[in-house]
């Protein structure tokens, strides 16, 4: 039995098709990279898990949901792998969760947002120069969006 679980948690997307293209894909190399770990899902997003239920008929764990199923599953080790870009209410609301379930498992460990330290910054866009350098042409433009937080972490 495998008693140690990665929980990789999302806002979540109502897209299915971006969430197996992004979620889906980290979900994927994170489990091919620690396959004695089982890989599950979970969503910060109310809302966004509620519109899958009711459109697509997909149920996808909250943080909450998650860690009570990892506790009944007998997980032992439990590490949660945000994929938030960075320090926002979200990712503060999923470390209040985690703070009520200390005592229910012998390890748990956190990952950091993508843009944590400030250094972060400075690799991030730097990778997005790369990435988009072969849209340097004259002619086409390159948009980024995004929206910031009242949170301290809104750099």
């Amino acid at each position: 039995m495998i008693d140690k679980e990665i929980l990789v948690i999302s806002f979540g997307t109502t897209y299915m098709e971006s969430c197996e293209k992004g979620i889906g894909a980290i979900e994927r190399a994170i489990a091919s990279a620690f396959p004695d770990y089982v890989v599950r899902r979970a969503f910060t997003s109310g809302v966004v898990s509620g519109i899958l239920k009711e459109k697509h008929g997909v149920l996808v764990d909250s943080v909450e949901e998650a860690l009570e199923r990892a506790f009944s599953n007998g997980i032992k080790t439990i590490i949660a792998q945000p994929t938030h870009i960075m320090n926002g209410r979200e990712y503060n609301k999923m470390l209040d969760i985690f703070s009520r379930y200390k005592n229910k498992f012998d390890k748990i460990a956190i990952g950091a947002p993508l843009l944590t330290y400030k250094t972060d910054f400075n690799k991030v866009a730097k990778a997005i120069a790369d990435y988009t350098q072969k849209y340097n042409n004259g002619s086409t433009a390159v948009c980024l969006m995004g929206h910031g937080t009242d949170v301290e972490a809104n750099s």
